[in-house]
Order: C-alpha cells, then structure tokens, then sequence
C-alpha cells in the first residue's frame, strides 16, 4: 500500500471485537483474521481497543507491518474463544 502507486484493497475499519455488547465470542483475532481472509478484506480496523482484554491481545498477539499498520505474529499462540 504505497501512498506514491495507490492499490486497491477492501477493508472494514470499524470491527467490534467480542468485548462489545451484542458481539460474537469469536470476533477475536483469529476469526476476525479467518473471515476477512474468505471475504477478500485486506485491512480491518477494530475498536474497543480501551477494553482491558481487548488491549492486552492486541499487545500480545500483533506486530508491526508497515507504517501504522500491524499483522498477528507468526507465534503468536491463539487465546480461548471464551468470553473474557
């Protein structure tokens, strides 16, 4: 995504993750990762990154990819799907 040879990509900027109300217990990384991958979406932004459980995987689980963006690790081991 190289701001001098624009691309085109779809993303979805406004993902709750499952620490909002009325959200699936898999809206974490991992099926939020899964289900932008069958659907084509390249980029997600997700909010509810005030929520203490939220933040705290987020920290754990991405790195950076490129400016102001980040990916999951690669050893990034997966979490419960439970509610936290």
């Amino acid at each position: 995504m190289n701001p001098l040879n624009p691309t085109r990509f779809l993303a979805d900027l406004h993902v709750h993750s499952k620490h909002s109300r009325a959200t699936s217990g898999q809206c974490d990384l991992d099926g939020l990762a899964t289900w932008a991958a069958r659907k084509g979406v390249a980029v997600v932004g997700t909010g509810d990154f005030t929520h203490p459980g939220w933040f705290r995987e987020l920290h754990e689980r991405l790195e950076p990819a490129e400016p102001g963006l980040h990916k999951i690790r690669q050893n990034a081991s997966p979490v419960s799907r439970s509610m936290s």
